[in-house]
């Protein structure tokens, strides 16, 4: 007979290394969100993407505006000039510039890309916004996963932890003739039930925090509760 057993001293040990971290350094649910807008990679690829769609509009405003262009060009002129058997040498320099400005009057094809960039803009702004309310929802769900994990842990262990105490009470029991053979072997295998439901707590709370880590970008050692 297990009184109490080896195992459930094992167990409670991998409990606490779950929770290992203090109250006071655990993570929030604001300072998850920080983070996930810092780090996480769905989120960070539709800001670049954000950014290059507002160059659309740009790029179709540019279209309507007027153009400019300037030129200017510096000229040596050499020339030989003969007059009654006399030749003389000139040499001189000359210049000139000039700036032109251009504005189409009506230009349908430049309007119609200005629409087209506005509208890829608006699209890509919207597509932004659908991000970033799929970030917020991704982060509470992780995160109220992870909690509740942590919750069916520790509920778990409490579970394991009475009937540990109950097949000490019926041992107790059984030596004193008070007690059934029934009574304790009954009790060993909601005992059992007990520490395999523990180790399935334990390894869904590795994996709701894995899926939280992978949204905030780091990895996840304790959490505050959602609600005080």
């Amino acid at each position: 007979m297990i009184v109490p057993p080896r195992r459930l001293i094992t167990l409670i040990m991998s409990f606490a290394v779950l929770f290992q971290i203090s109250h006071a350094s655990a993570l929030g649910l604001m300072q998850a969100y920080e983070e996930a807008v810092q780090n996480d990679p769905a989120y960070r690829a539709a800001i670049h993407d954000n950014r290059a769609s507002q160059e659309f509009r740009v790029i179709g405003r540019a279209a309507l505006l007027p153009s400019v262009s300037s030129n200017y060009t510096v000229n040596y002129n050499w020339q030989d000039f003969t007059q009654n058997a006399i030749t003389t040498q000139r040499n001189y320099e000359s210049q000139s510039g000039g700036v032109q400005l251009r504005q189409p009057l009506i230009n349908l094809g430049a309007v119609a890309g200005y629409r087209q960039g506005v509208s890829k803009t608006s699209q890509g702004d919207a597509q932004f916004s659908g991000e970033s309310q799929d970030l917020i929802v991704r982060l509470v769900i992780g995160y109220a996963d992870a909690k509740q994990a942590e919750d069916q842990l520790a509920l778990a262990v409490a579970q394991l932890k009475a009937y540990a105490e109950q097949l000490q009470a019926n041992e107790r029991l059984l030596e004193k003739g008070e007690g059934t053979k029934t009574d304790l072997l009954e009790t060993e295998a909601r005992f059992h039930l007990a520490e395999a439901q523990v180790l399935e707590a334990q390894d869904n709370v590795i994996i709701a925090r894995e899926a939280l880590a992978a949204v905030i970008g780091r990895e996840v050692t304790a959490l505050d509760p959602l609600i005080r």
